[in-house]
């Protein structure tokens, strides 16, 4: 598939966030799906208050009585503010799938999400 004018571009992340950079030519860019993806995979990791440029972007975690980590783990409430993240992605049309669970024994959350793009459904977990 050909790259148009208008698709979405993003610097290519490795699998710990970083730009991927290879030896031979350089950076790698994402457009397309592969860069909606990388898009809702990146908010998804974005703590609400770390980027200078927007404080209100990102999934808040610590906001009394309304963060993601500042109550007992309540499916629903988590998944609306997982929902209201991914709704803010540009080229998201629609969320076909979104899951969040908890998992006590690492203290970590697992979110898998499919979404509908103009270039087809990406799905993922963060």
């Amino acid at each position: 598939m050909a790259t148009d004018i208008n698709d979405p571009i993003a610097w290519a992340l490795d699998a710990d966030g970083d730009r991927e950079i290879l030896a031979t030519t350089g950076q790698r860019f994402t457009t397309g799906l592969e860069s909606v993806k990388q898009n809702v995979e990146t908010a998804l990791k974005l703590i609400k208050g770390e980027w200078i440029l927007d404080i209100e972007r990102g999934v808040d975690l610590f906001t009394e009585g309304t963060g993601v980590l500042n109550t007992a783990f309540d499916k629903a409430r988590v998944l609306k503010i997982y929902r209201d993240v991914i709704e803010q992605v540009p080229n998201v049309s629609e969320i076909i799938t979104l899951e969040a669970s908890y998992h006590n024994s690492s203290r970590t959350a697992t979110v898998t999400f499919e979404v509908l793009t103009p270039f087809g459904a990406a799905t993922g977990t963060v």
